[in-house]
This record gives C-alpha cells, structure tokens and sequence, in this order.
C-alpha cells in the first residue's frame, strides 16, 4: 500500500509538472518515515527478522530504483497512444511485451558484464546500495528504534502546509503558490529551479503579448 502512494505521488506530480528529475521524492524517506514513525520494533514481529530484512531491502526499489519512475512512463504511453488513436489495450501489450524483453535482455546483459569485469568496478553507488541494506538491517536487530516524535510532528507540518495550499487553490482565485511547488522546492528546488523559472517566464510573456 505504502508503495502504490508513492508512486501515485510521484505521477501526480510528474504529470502537473513534467518536473525533468529523475529521483523526484526525496532520497531514502519513503523507508525512514516508516522507522521514525513506527519505530523498528514494530517489524521484528515474534522475533522474526523476515519483514525487517524484506522492507530494509526491497525499498531500494524506490530510494536507488526507478519503479515510480517507470510506473509514470507507461502512463505517459497511454497519453501517446491517445495522441495518435491507438487503444490503451494495444499499448499495454507493447509495454508487458518490452518489460518481457527488457528483463530478459538487462539480466544477461548485467550478468555477463559483472562477472567480465566486476561489479564493484561498473556499478558504482549500486553495490554500495547492497551494502547500505544489508548495514542498515544489521543495525537494526542489533538496536532498538523509537518513534521520532519531532519528526513526526515535522512531517504532519508538512502535510497540513499541503493540505492549506491546495485548499486556497481551490477558493481564493489566482492564488500564485501552487502545494506541489511547495513539495518540489523542499526537495529538489536548489537543483530545478532555473527550469521551472525559465518555463513560467515563458508562459508569462506569451500569456501577456500572445494573449
């Protein structure tokens, strides 16, 4: 469930925004928001380490992946296929046949690639990802860890500064701050900020002189 949000978050924003960013949600917080809100315990359930182990690992999907990623992109395909009249059912297929394909193809290829030359030497921050999960689930079984109540309490800020954004979108006519503006700047705005400047000067000037 808590994977399906974010990636409903990230094409919601992809699509609002066409944000030219790759690793749109911020680094690492969609697993760290569920260890300082819930605390670590609460995953060593009967003393078993399976749902530690599963959560500390499989996230790398999200925090190194690309899985919200490639889930906007085949929404994007839809939008192509309506485009040029081809029918949400023909795309599907051509996308479920390009995964079949992509797998097949990146496993070998990776596979083939690594044992030639080592992983360690080609695939950069990706072996030191391993690693990082496999630490970081070392951590904590060894260690207990609590609930951040400040954190907590930083992270419902945030969410109700969100809330209050969209809620003046909707009542309080040309109202200039848009909430996913708000999300972008927090996270990425030091890196994008030029484009979205150069994107709304643009639509300004045409809006003004073009009408």
């Amino acid at each position: 469930g808590w994977v399906f949000i974010l990636i409903l978050v990230y094409g919601r924003i992809r699509a609002e925004t066409g944000t030219p960013a790759v690793w749109l949600l911020p680094a690492f917080t969609s697993k760290n928001f569920l260890f300082y809100t819930f605390g670590s315990e609460i995953f060593k359930f009967g003393g078993s380490m399976q749902s530690l182990a599963v959560l500390t690992s499989f996230f790398f999907l999200l925090q190194g992946g690309f899985l919200p990623q490639s889930t906007v992109y085949q929404l994007e395909n839809f939008k192509l296929g309506d485009e040029v009249n081809i029918s949400r059912r023909n795309i599907a297929k051509i996308c479920f046949a390009a995964v079949f394909v992509g797998l097949i193809v990146a496993f070998i290829t990776y596979l083939i690639t690594y044992y030639d030359y080592g992983a360690n030497v080609l695939a950069g921050g990706r072996v030191g990802m391993c690693n990082m999960s496999w630490n970081e689930t070392s951590f904590y079984i060894s260690n207990k860890s609590l609930p951040d109540w400040f954190r907590i309490g930083v992270t419902f800020a945030g969410s109700a500064i969100v809330i209050l954004l969209s809620f003046l979108r909707r009542v309080v006519l040309q109202f200039p701050l848009h909430p996913v503006g708000y999300f972008i700047a927090t996270n990425l705005g030091g890196q994008i900020w030029w484009p979205f400047f150069v994107a709304w000067t643009l639509k300004s000037l045409i809006l003004k002189f073009g009408g």
